[in-house]
């Protein structure tokens, strides 16, 4: 096994929280990914676009999440 950086390591966590995310929306089985897990990509496009309601509720598609924990995920994001 090679030495890995923890940057490097948590890059290797987001892809694959980021990768079950969408596996999860295609078989409609909620993935709760929890604070400080990967944001999932469609929803970030939406809040850096300016619609912040859209990213809420596609965070909340994709992921599960309740109406706080998308919330509370997209302005964590957008800082």
């Amino acid at each position: 096994m090679t030495s890995q950086t923890i940057n490097q390591l948590m890059d290797q966590v987001d892809r694959i929280e980021r990768q079950v995310v969408l596996i999860s929306a295609k078989l409609e089985i909620p993935f709760d990914i929890g604070r400080g897990g990967a944001l999932p990509e469609e929803a970030l496009a939406l809040a850096q676009a300016g619609d912040r309601r859209g990213a809420i509720a596609r965070y909340r598609e994709l992921t599960g999440g309740s109406l706080e924990e998308a919330t509370a995920a997209i302005e964590e994001a957008l800082g």
